[in-house]
Order: C-alpha cells, then sequence, then structure tokens
C-alpha cells in the first residue's frame, strides 16, 4: 500500500499540470474517481484516462487518446464515463506575424466517447458532421449532451439528433443546469 502512494500522487501531479480542461471526475456514488494524464512535452500528444478507488487502490489505464486532455465526466448513475478527445492541431501559418490570438487549425476533429470502466467498450457519441465540440456537459440524466463549437450551443442525443439552442460565440465551461 505504501508503494502505491508516490504512483498515485504521481498521477494526479500529471493531470493537475496538463493544459485544458481536465482532472478528476467522480462517480455519483463516490466510489470511483477518474482522471486524464497527458503524455508528451511540452504538448500533450496522447492522453491517457485512469480510474481508481478514491483511497488509490484498484488503479487501471482504461483507453489512450489523441491530443490534450479534454472534459471528462461520469454518465449519471452507470459505469460510463463520457470523454471529449481533443484531436491534434497546428499553429496556422502567419497567425504568430499578426501579433493576435494564435489561430490553431485541427488535424482532426475533436471526438467524444463512452467509455464503460472495463475499458474494454468505447463507442463514440455520434455528432453531426458540422459540430467539432470545443466543451461537452452531460445532461443529469445521461441521454444528452450540451456542445459548444464554434457557431453556438447545441443539444445532442445519442443517437446524434442535434438542435442548436444559441446560435452565437459561446465561451467558457459549459455544465448542464
Amino acid at each position: 500500500m505504501s508503494r502505491l502512494f508516490p504512483i498515485v500522487s504521481l498521477l494526479f501531479f500529471l493531470a493537475s499540470s496538463a493544459q485544458g480542461r481536465q482532472g478528476a471526475a467522480w462517480s455519483t456514488d463516490g466510489e470511483i474517481v477518474a482522471l486524464t494524464v497527458p503524455y508528451g512535452a511540452p504538448k500533450a500528444l496522447m492522453t491517457g484516462i485512469w480510474t481508481m478507488r478514491p483511497d488509490g487502490s484498484d488503479s487501471k489505464r482504461i483507453g489512450m487518446f489523441l491530443g490534450e486532455p479534454g472534459t471528462l465526466e461520469f454518465l449519471p448513475g452507470s459505469q460510463e464515463l463520457v470523454y471529449m478527445e481533443r484531436g491534434l492541431s497546428y499553429v496556422g501559418f502567419g497567425s504568430t506575424l499578426t501579433g493576435g490570438s494564435l489561430r490553431r487549425l485541427p488535424l482532426v476533429k475533436n471526438r467524444i466517447w463512452r467509455i464503460d470502466l472495463s475499458g474494454f467498450e468505447i463507442i463514440p457519441w455520434i455528432m453531426p458532421g458540422s459540430i467539432n465540440p470545443l466543451e461537452v456537459a452531460v445532461s443529469g440524466e445521461g441521454d444528452r449532451l450540451a456542445v459548444v463549437d464554434e457557431s453556438g450551443l447545441w443539444v445532442v442525443d445519442r443517437a446524434g439528433g442535434a438542435r442548436i439552442i444559441l446560435q452565437d460565440q459561446v465561451s467558457g465551461p459549459v455544465r448542464w443546469g
């Protein structure tokens, strides 16, 4: 047990020092903690998702995904996670010459996954082709997502049905209320 503490501490340190909105997600019963761990420097090229009990026991990696850590949430009342994979991107040519903010161009679109805690079942959450998710939040029932993209705020169900709620610039973290 004493050998497990440095490993758990390292995982929490790596998760807290990564870029992006990530970190720990707690199951609704409080029995399992899931966290994202970035791999690569100076910018994460891969992200691992780990689960463990709050005391650090039963730690296991349940998946590896492209890019920097993305949003991680438990589906309410289930043994599944929702993870938004941030696709790889690059800085657009000339964007640093203008003095403004860097323009990032995606190599791969962001994707949303449903992940069983065993790690054996990783299922894509179907997104209409026009939506490139930037932020997500899971509904209280776990059957819909609030998704922010470049065009606004969407509600997307598990079958991929989507409707736009707000067609405007949306910024900041999204939470389902």
